[in-house]
Formats: structure tokens, sequence, C-alpha cells
């Protein structure tokens, strides 16, 4: 856009356009004397940038320096990973065995960098040194392939492949994790230590401390599941007790023809769907058990274990001690055993008849 197209611009508004995008001032007074020679800078500044650099030229250099600190990262992340692998590697630590996979992954990975620190000779090259040195008689033949100290690249890539395995990579892998947690900070002051020095101490260990807090919260809200887990089963554990005890009751009694049998026979299929209900929902905490399995897993275990233990004892002991009381009823006569076992019964009918007046 020229200025004869716009005669709105005036000399100074024109002036602070040139100025403001060509490497030098023009003044008003330099376009009011000069007015050719300001519309051909106004249309040279169409085609320049304000370091009067051409536009396409500028292009190009901006996508040549973004290529360029791309393969810089490229470079330092392959660069990092080489300088890792090597530690790891390197580490002496382990029995013979980890010492000698070391050694093999070692030299796989230098053999899997050879091409990249050695320009292999192609046969081109080898024929136009072999009609340089026709005289020397030590001159390698020429070949179809390109070769150094006697092997090509399809030599180096085949012993690579024998020498690492996939066992062997996957260790090598968990290896190299254990490194990275360890020196994330000298990595990141490698890779871009501009970044990694802007950043806030504070910030940074902010985080770490959220991160924690996170952890421990989600460690508690865990151990409160499971807690409610198994109180869930041992509540359910005793309502189906007594529920048994309950359709005793009723069978006893619909048995005496004092009440009908359809209660306790309504009550034993609820039995029986209770404790289809139980199992699958003993099966699905098996599921969670096993699908959340942690080292903290075991002991919760051994002392529910160990509670069940003792309960079976306490019922043991209870056991005993009642068939003590009953040894000395043992030789007494049938029909008074009978006498005693229907007033069983009838105490049995009275607590239950307590219980229903109470609810």
């Amino acid at each position: 856009m020229s200025r004869s197209t716009s005669p709105d611009i005036t000399a100074k508004n024109l002036s602070g356009q040139l100025s403001g995008n060509l490497p030098v001032y023009v003044s008003p007074d330099d376009i009011t004397k000069h007015p050719l020679l300001s519309q051909l800078l106004e249309d040279l500044i169409l085609r320049l940038t304000p370091t009067g650099v051409h536009k396409t030229t500028h292009t190009q250099l901006t996508q040549t320096t973004q290529a360029m600190m791309h393969a810089r990262q490229k470079f330092l992340e392959a660069a990092t990973l080489h300088r890792l692998t090597t530690d790891v590697l390197l580490n002496t630590t382990g029995n013979d065995g980890d010492q000698k996979v070391r050694r093999d992954m070692l030299e796989a990975l230098t053999l899997s960098e050879v091409q990249d620190h050695l320009t292999l000779i192609g046969p081109a090259e080898d024929d136009q040194a072999k009609s340089t040195h026709q005289g020397n008689q030590h001159s390698p033949p020429a070949t179809g392939k390109a070769r150094v100290f006697g092997l090509n690249e399809e030599d180096l890539m085949l012993s690579l492949d024998v020498r690492v395995r996939r066992e062997q990579s996957m260790r090598l892998a968990g290896a190299l994790e254990v490194q990275l947690e360890k020196e994330w900070t000298k990595i990141a002051a490698f890779v871009d230590p501009f970044e990694f020095m802007s950043y806030d101490l504070d910030k940074v260990m902010a985080i770490v401390e959220r991160l924690q807090s996170t952890k421990q919260k989600l460690t508690k809200e865990k151990n409160q599941l499971v807690h409610s887990t198994f109180q869930t089963d041992c509540l359910s554990e005793q309502v189906y007790r007594q529920l048994v005890e309950y359709s005793k009751v009723l069978h006893s009694l619909a048995r005496k023809q004092r009440l009908s049998s359809y209660f306790s026979q309504h009550l034993a299929s609820s039995l029986v769907n209770l404790n289809t209900h139980t199992l699958r929902l003993r099966c699905l905490q098996l599921e969670v058990l096993v699908a959340t399995y942690t080292s903290q897993t075991v002991p919760a275990l051994r002392s529910l274990e160990g509670h069940l233990t003792q309960r079976g004892k306490v019922a043991q002991q209870n056991l005993t001690r009642l068939n003590h009381a009953f040894a000395s009823f043992s030789g007494l006569d049938s029909q008074y055993q009978e006498l005693l076992h229907e007033y069983a019964k009838l105490q049995e009918d009275i607590a239950f008849a307590q219980t229903f007046t109470q609810v």
C-alpha cells in the first residue's frame, strides 16, 4: 500500500511506519522532500521484516532454527539415554549371572552404535580407492557391501540380535526406570538447564508435598474400604446366624403344631437365597483382594485368621463345658431325658415369646 493510494496518511505517520519496519530512521522532512523515495520505501517494507531481511529468508531461518532446536533436543535425549544405559550396565553390584548379562548387553550396545561412530566403506569408494592405489597389493578387494574390520551392517545387526534377548531388554528397562527415578534432577538440569534454573523451588516442593498428601489420603481411604469390607462380612455372618436360629425356632414351633409351617418354609427359602448372595459377596471380596493385593493384605488376613482361631477356641471351650455339664445326666432314664428335652424346647419358646413382646 503506497502513500498515493492513501492520502489520509500524514508524513509523521508514514515516518513512524517506515522507521518501525526498516533498520533506518526516516524523518517527516525526508518524506516531504522526497515523495518518490518514500513510496519506494513503503513498498519495500511489504517484503522485508523489521530487521531488513527478506520475509522468505526470515521464514527459512525460522524453520532452520526450529529444526536445529528439535535436533538438539533429540541429541540430548539420545545422549541421556546412552549415559543412563551405560551407568546401569557398568553397575558392578549383583551376582555373576547378572554381571555376565550386563557385559553382553554392553557389548550389544557398542555394536549398535558402531554405525554412528564409524563410516563404512561403500563399493564406489572402494573401487576409487583401488584405482588410486593400484600399486598397493594390500588394498581390500571390491565387494558388494560396505565393510569395516571385515564386518558389514548385517553382521553387526545379527550379532546384536543374538546377544540381546527379550527378557534381558525387559530387565534393562526396569533398571533404567529405577535409575531415572534416582537421577531425575540431574537429567532435568542437563536436558534443559535454562528452564530448570527458572523453576521455583518452593513451588516444586509444594507439588511434592501435595502428591505425598494425596498418596496418604488414598492409602487411608483404601484401608477404610478394606476395613469396611471385613466389617460388612462379619455383620453379614452375624445376621445369617441369627436367621438360622430364628429358622430353628420356627421349625420347632411348626413341628409342635403351635405355628403354621409356612413361615418356616418361607424362612428356609430365604436362608438359601441369603446364603447364595453371601457366597457371591465372598467371591467378589476375593476378586477385590486379588486385584488390590499389597504388602498390607497378608498382615490383615493373618489378623483375621487369628481372630477366627480365637473364636474357634472359645467355642470349643464352651462345648467342652456344656458336655461336662450334661455328663451327669447320661445315666438317667430315657423318658426323663425326653422330659428334659421338652423342657429345653419350652425354655426356647419362652425366650422367643419374650423377644417378640420386647420388639
